[in-house]
């Protein structure tokens, strides 16, 4: 077209652009997003991303996809910040498509704000597409990896190549006499030999293994070969998954199997007396491993009764090893995520109170949604047990049973009649407290349109309050219950409380009742299934010309469904919203509604039992210590005053105490093996006692044989590893026992070792006649915890020697050596049963025993020589050669040097000890900071003389301060405030020493800490000052004139606090562990007192001691120069105008310095010494 010659084509195109404009104009901040890719791998473990534009509409015709993908062990959490599209049916314009693993889930309109999805594996996409129309602001996700609980997975056992499946190195495996281990198991190959797991101990030999070879199957404990052939084969491990418990008791040697219900046992007797032992590594699999999948691997140290095999269930926690991520060190490419398994949770294990995806849009239907619980919680399956150092079950004491419900939709409830509990009186208090109980388990009808059945429940439920119960008549009422049939029902208990007012007129009946039936129409015609249990009516406080108010409290039983909850807040409006008025006229008052949840008890670890984190009415059961045979219980219980949990008291009236185990020569040998396994736990002091006691009856009625010998020298050696406040209770007993034990043994040969961790007795038959000298020697084999006992054989560097001279048996009388058969020998590698100090002496090295039956050798010609390895190398130190005196210290024993010296032949890591008579010796060497170890008595004097002293320093510090604060005119010159410095410097040194050993014996150690960086700059800073204090002597005596110094106090400040404080600083910045508690005046029970001070000597002697003497010496020298220049004025000066003008001008200055300077280094010296004595 010709668009100059005709006006058509303008008036078109006149038309035309408006509308292209207006176009432009709507769609202008579309036109100007220019979205970027869409389509993305997203492998962070947490991030966001949005529709394109957003917060802008979308672009129309988009088609993005972002899929999110995690570690193997991991799944994807995401969750819809922002969400707005097109709105249709079907969603089929603008959608989004989440693919979970195995499901699509679609979404449009405004219905996924808020909602948080999971993935079903460890890949994740979302779809987004819209079409050429309608655009909304579009969406805003995040996401997040979250880790699959190990329940929700199976692991292959694998043969090496670098993917070794083993426990983590933070469980600590004990010592084992008593096991039960159980997994479940799949298998996809054959082998002739294959192992299921190993245990291996410290020096990487088999000290626990399940597997078979071609002679069979066998279980290999503590290296012996346990034939289990016949009760568990490798027939039995099928492809399909299925669960087997292997047990195992040291008393007996009785190895057992459980699986497919059948629980078989056989006996191996070799692993008799044996343990498993600790502290080494476990693993999947072994030298040929099985071929297969393995499940659920929890071990136990106790061997579990069948009773107990039958009610093992999901939740039970193994005590040593457990299915959890935190026990293993697991490959993620072997392990492999399995809905079939029978102990899995989705999407991971959590504690029921977190609500599981919801928003209308369901989790995929072939995914199991029986939630379970990684620990005991409220809303956690009530039947449980929870990891322990025993095994513990728990019951639930039901507050009432769960409401049944049918698949009818239009289905009733109508309410029993109500009934009603008086409990008796709680106070003494004027006030009554009201309790009324409401129906607890509905009876369930089923209804037509048609026609209505109801039956009526006149059982009370049971409460978890203790009270008495009447009953009374009310009226049913009907309750609708959700049409959902949920797949679990757990109840929760809320505590409910609020204020009504009125009711004055009302006896104590009517008023239970009108608020009992209250409350239970309140949670009538609700979708959650809510009931009332109790009710507690108490008088409020009354005024004046105000009505009759009552203070109610209610306990609440929320059935949790699966995919519904609700929490307080929810509670606590539905009561609120109910409308003030409640019958019989009484009036709610809903400011004052409120509704908690009642708290689980709380995890306990008293000695020996670990009571785990239970809910309210559960209890829980533990083995009894010692006898596991027994059980002791406990319950999460309610208190009827507030409604919060609390523990009742342990019941162990079943548990055999220590006390009570009988001893005859019958059954000794087996009350042995029993005190065995009680000392190879922690005890208490009074526990210690009663087990020496029990082994020094068991030692004086049996008959010692090498069997039962070395059992007591185990029991012995166990007792030693207590704390050392128990030495002074049982040393005396556990030694004499040991003496006792060697004289009775019944041996057969030459000789006899026994060997434990602690102690080592060597036994040798003794031919008076032909004797010729002999030797025992103590030493450490290779790869061995145990010390060993070699006789006559000379070894280089043994940790011990005793050589016996040939004269030995020369003052003894030929009747006397008749009776002599035997030399006994004793080597304790652990010092506890003796004094560790002893007056400013310390136990340096292992203590060694020798004996000539129980016959007494002393005042020898020819002395015996005993050499003993020093536990720490001493060289400037100065051994003292002892022997054990049980006659000293009232009995208790001690130390002694009598007939004992140095040999020459000593060195600086062992000491060679000359005696002339035979008992316990030991090296005790000189230490400094003999303070430490001043016996008690001494150690109260001197610490009351010191405290005394300190005391009074700082009360005339303190006068002194507030003296020259108090009178202007007296702190005016430099002296003045100099002194003034010093005193507040002496006061708060003195202060801070006074608190110390108050302060060291409280529990944090920061607090400790301060402490000691505060005694440490008031001692520096009171040191500082003195030299001052010199200084300015010798500016005012000696440099008399032109000696004018700017901010001269200022200058002074800055150096006596300023120079202290930079020391310190040093300190704590290069080590603040320099700082720490010092014990000192350590007696013969072991107990000392705490001070809080510097630990580390070179820090004291640096920063301190040397300090000191640095100042010390300056004060010397300006003394020296300052009289120097007093008795020199006369010959250098003899104008007497100029010397009256200088005496007049300093003479005051100079007397009130000096004065003031003696006074001052007596108080400050007298301070330092108490301080650092301590």
């Amino acid at each position: 077209m010709d668009w100059s010659t005709g006006g058509g084509g303008t008036r078109r195109l006149r038309h035309f652009l408006p509308v292209v404009l207006l176009w432009m104009s709507l769609h202008r901040h579309v036109l100007c997003c220019s979205p970027s890719s869409c389509v993305l791998m997203l492998t962070e473990n947490q991030g966001a991303f949005t529709s394109p534009c957003y917060p802008q509409i979308y672009p129309n015709s988009q088609a993005c996809r972002w899929t999110m993908q995690a570690p193997a062990g991991f799944i994807i959490q995401l969750s819809f910040l922002d969400f707005d599209l097109e709105e249709a049916p079907g969603c089929i314009y603008d959608r989004v498509l989440v693919n979970t693993g195995k499901t699509d889930v679609k979404f449009c309109g405004p219905t996924a704000n808020g909602l948080t999805l999971n993935s079903t594996g460890n890949v994740m996409e979302l779809s987004f597409n819209s079409d050429f129309s309608v655009q909304k602001r579009g969406f805003s996700v995040s996401f997040r990896h979250v880790a699959v609980a190990l329940r929700n997975q199976k692991v292959t056992i694998s043969h090496g190549n670098g993917q070794v499946t083993q426990v983590s190195g933070s469980v600590s495996i004990p010592t084992l006499s008593h096991l039960t281990l159980c997994f479940e198991l799949e298998r996809t190959g054959n082998k002739k030999k294959e192992w299921i797991f190993t245990y291996s101990d410290s020096s990487n030999n088999v000290a626990l293994s399940l597997g078979s070879d071609n002679s069979g199957m066998k279980m290999i404990v503590d290296g012996v070969e346990c034939p289990i052939d016949s009760i568990l084969s490798s027939a039995n491990f099928t492809s399909a998954m299925k669960p087997f418990c292997v047990l195992w008791t040291s008393s007996n040697g009785r190895v057992a199997a459980y699986f497919n219900g059948n629980y078989s046992t056989k006996s191996c007797s070799a692993s008799s007396g044996h343990s498993v032992p600790g502290g080494g590594q476990f693993k999947l699999g072994g030298q040929q491993s099985f071929n297969g999948n393995i499940y659920n691997l929890r071990l136990w140290d106790y061997a579990m009764t069948l009773p107990q095999l039958n009610a093992l269930s999901c939740d039970t926690v193994g005590n040593v090893i457990d299915w959890d991520n935190n026990h293993w060190s697991i490959q993620s490419s072997i392990a492999q995520t399995d809905t079939s398994l029978s102990c899995i949770c989705f999407p991971h294990c959590i504690h029921l109170t977190t609500a599981a995806p919801t928003s209308g849009v369901s989790p995929p239907s072939n995914t199991p949604l029986t939630p379970s619980c990684d620990s005991p919680g409220l809303g956690c399956p009530a039947s449980s047990s929870s990891s322990s150092s025993s095994p513990s079950s728990a019951s639930f004491s039901p507050l009432t049973t769960p409401p049944a419900q049918s698949t009818d939709s239009t289905n009733t409830i109508h309410a029993t009649n109500a009934i009603t509990h008086v409990p008796s009186p709680i106070t003494t208090s004027a006030s009554t407290i009201l309790t009324t109980s409401m129906p607890l388990t509905p009876a369930i009808i089923t209804t037509s349109s048609s026609s209505t059945s109801s039956s009526t429940s006149s059982s009370s439920s049971s409460s978890a309050l203790q009270t008495t119960s009447s009953t009374t008549t009310a009226s049913s009422a009907t309750t609708n219950l959700p049409a959902t049939n949920p797949t679990t029902h757990e109840g929760l208990l809320f505590k409910a409380s609020f204020q009504v007012e009125g009711g004055a007129e009302l006896s104590q009946d009517q008023l239970e009742r009108a608020v009992g039936l209250w409350l239970n129409q309140t949670f009538q015609n609700w979708t959650q299934a809510v009931y009332v249990d109790s009710v507690s009516v108490q008088p409020g406080v009354q005024k004046e010309g105000t009505p009759t108010s009552y203070s109610c409290q209610a306990l609440l039983l929320y059935y949790y469904i699966s995919n519904q909850s609700v929490g307080g807040a929810e509670l606590s409006n539905r009561l609120s919203g109910s409308g003030g008025a409640m019958g019989a006229g009484l009036q709610l008052d809903p400011a004052s509604t409120q509704v908690t949840l009642i708290e689980n008890c709380p995890e306990e670890n008293p000695l020996h039992y670990r009571w785990p984190e239970s809910r309210p009415t559960v209890t829980q059961t533990l083995p009894c210590f010692p006898n596991k045979e027994q059980s002791t219980s406990r319950t999460c219980l309610i208190s009827p005053q507030n409604l919060s949990s609390y523990w009742s008291v342990a019941d162990i009236s079943n548990c055999t105490d220590i006390d009570t185990i009988e001893v005859s020569a019958e059954n000794a040998a087996e009350v042995a093996v029993q005190l065995a396994v009680i000392t190879d736990n922690e005890l208490s002091e009074e526990e210690v006692s009663k087990v020496v006691s029990k082994v020094k009856q068991l030692v004086a009625v049996a008959r010692i044989n090498s069997s039962l010998a070395e059992t007591v020298v185990t029991i012995i050696s166990n007792v030693m590893t207590s704390s050392e406040s128990t030495r002074a209770a049982t040393a005396d007993k556990a030694l004499k026992t040991v003496d006792e034990l060697v004289q009775k043994m019944e041996f057969q040969g030459s000789s006899i070792s026994i060997t434990s961790r602690h102690l080592a007795v060597g036994i040798s038959t003794l031919n008076t006649s032909a004797f010729n000298g002999t030797s025992f020697s103590a030493f450490m084999a290779p790869n061995s915890t145990h010390p060993q006992i070699d006789f006559e054989a000379e070894r280089s560097h043994p940790l011990a020697q005793v050589l016996l001279p040939p004269s030995l048996l020369s003052g003894v009388s030929p009747s006397e050596a008749e009776h002599l058969s035997r030399i006994n020998f004793l080597f304790f590698s652990s010092t506890t049963l003796f004094q560790k100090e002893q007056h400013g002496r310390s136990l340096n090295s292992y203590v060694v025993a020798s004996s000539v039956g129980n016959f007494s050798i002393r005042e020898l010609t020819e002395p015996v020589e005993i050499t003993i390895a020093h536990l720490s190398d001493q060289p400037n130190l100065h051994p003292v050669c002892m022997f054990w005196d049980f006659s000293m210290n009232s009995g208790v024993g001690g130390w002694s040097p009598d007939g004992c010296r140095v040999s020459a032949d000593s060195t600086s890591n062992r000491t060679v000890c000359l005696c002339d008579h035979l008992t316990h010796f030991g090296i005790l060497m000189d230490i400094s900071g003999a303070a430490a170890f001043t016996d008690p008595q001494n150690n109260r004097i001197l610490t009351f003389i010191t405290y005394i002293g300190c005391g009074i320093s700082a009360i005339f510090s303190a006068a002194t301060l507030l003296t020259y604060v108090a009178f202007e005119k007296l702190r005016r010159d430099y002296p003045s405030k100099i002194l003034m410095n010093l005193s507040t410097s002496l006061l708060f040194l003195n202060l801070v020493f006074l608190l110390d050993g108050w302060l060291a014996s409280l529990q944090p150690d920061w607090l400790c800490l301060c402490v000691a960086v505060f005694l440490h700059y008031f001692l520096l800073t009171t040191f500082t000052w003195m030299g001052l204090e010199s200084i300015h002597m010798y500016i005012a005596l000696v440099k008399v004139f032109n000696t004018y110094i700017r901010r001269y106090i200022l200058k002074f400040c800055i150096l006596g606090w300023g120079l202290p404080a930079l020391l310190v600083g040093i300190v704590v910045a290069v080590d603040k562990d320099s700082y720490g508690v010092r014990e000192y005046g350590r007696g013969n029970s072991g107990e000392s007192s705490k001070f809080c001070f510097i630990k580390n000597s070179v820090v004291f002697y640096t920063t301190c001691v040397g300090y000191f003497c640095l100042v010390f010496l300056l004060n010397v020298a300006m003394f020296i120069v300052v009289m120097m220049q007093i008795c020199g004025r006369n010959g250098k000066r003899s104008n007497s105008t100029l010397r009256e003008e200088v005496h007049k001008t300093h003479n005051n200055n100079n007397k009130r310095s000096n004065r003031t300077l003696r006074e001052e280094v007596n108080k400050h010296t007298t301070t330092t010494r108490g301080a650092t004595a301590h």
